[in-house]
């Protein structure tokens, strides 16, 4: 018995999956790629050091969630270290939360937290350059109290 209802549950799971990304079920959700892309295209095409970008959304019947991005964000996400210093030195803010959960500190001492919830994946994480990351952006007056604005 309880091997026929595990296999009931495996298949409503993936009839509901089917009508999540078929947008069937009054939801649609950013895929991880576009995510992705999103963050990469800000990173290259910002007008300015602290833009701020809707990178992902969820949107229902009930409402709508979002995760906003800048520049400086992207780059800590996608773990392009190098853009950092530069962002910073063009004035990005080190404390711009708007809109979502994540700051540039908490990313950069995170790094697996804000892959697993911005980008939807897992995978190895250069630790070595969380600190000196971290360093940085207190040195520029990251605030590690920041909250959403």
């Amino acid at each position: 018995m309880i091997f026929y209802f595990k296999n009931i549950a495996a298949y409503l799971f993936i009839f509901f999956m089917f009508l999540l990304e078929s947008g069937c079920a009054g939801v649609s959700v950013t895929s991880p790629e576009q995510v992705e892309y999103n963050l990469r295209d800000l990173l290259e095409t910002y007008s300015d050091a602290n833009e701020v970008r809707t990178v992902w959304s969820l949107k229902t019947i009930e409402g709508s969630q979002r995760i906003n991005a800048t520049p400086l964000l992207a780059a800590i996400v996608l773990e392009n270290n190098k853009r950092v210093p530069e962002l910073i030195q063009e004035g990005a803010n080190t404390n711009i939360v708007t809109g979502s959960t994540f700051s540039p500190l908490g990313c950069a001492a995170y790094p697996a937290y804000c892959t697993r919830w911005i980008l939807r994946k897992t995978g190895s994480h250069d630790w070595d350059n969380s600190l000196p990351l971290m360093e940085l952006l207190l040195d520029n007056g990251a605030d590690p109290k920041c909250t959403i604005s």
